[in-house]
């Protein structure tokens, strides 16, 4: 999936020649995020815990783990899509923006399933976490999911 969007992408981007090299900025997003992937998937961290964590449901404790690590993945690669999401936005590409909008490192993660629970505590876990991590392992670690 991430081959073809990246393929697709830079089908769309050598169509559209301009002064901006938009290539460029294509190109170091799309390391960042490799990068960013790569470290993700090798991370297993202790997720910080607090009162309030604890007495969540596993339901809502499940949904704040997911929106933490989703936020985590775009706030990784956050300076690299905003510029990228301008020069698009300069140029009026929106096709290729329309390829990448909803992509885990391109925009920021919903928070519909967060929110109801109270926002200042999500932001104090959040600020614990320094970035991207594995979900599997770490969810399994909390005893979250159960490894089949």
């Amino acid at each position: 999936m991430k081959t073809l969007v990246i393929n697709v992408t830079l089908l769309i981007l050598v169509g559209c020649v301009s002064k901006v090299d938009k290539l460029s900025y294509l190109e170091t997003w799309n390391d960042k995020w490799q990068e960013c992937d790569k470290v993700g998937k090798e991370t297993t961290i202790v997720f910080p815990q607090s009162d309030w964590f604890k007495s969540l449901t596993l339901d809502n404790k499940r949904k704040v783990f997911l929106y933490i690590h989703f936020l985590k993945d775009y706030e990784c690669t956050q300076e690299e899509a905003e510029k990228l999401k301008s020069v698009l936005s300069e140029y009026d590409i929106t096709t290729l923006n329309e390829v990448l909008k909803g992509f885990i490192y391109f925009d920021m993660p919903s928070n519909v399933d967060v929110k109801h629970l109270d926002e200042q505590q999500l932001i104090f876990l959040s600020n614990q976490i320094l970035g991207p991590f594995n979900a599997i392992t770490t969810a399994e670690a909390m005893g979250l999911i159960k490894h089949e």
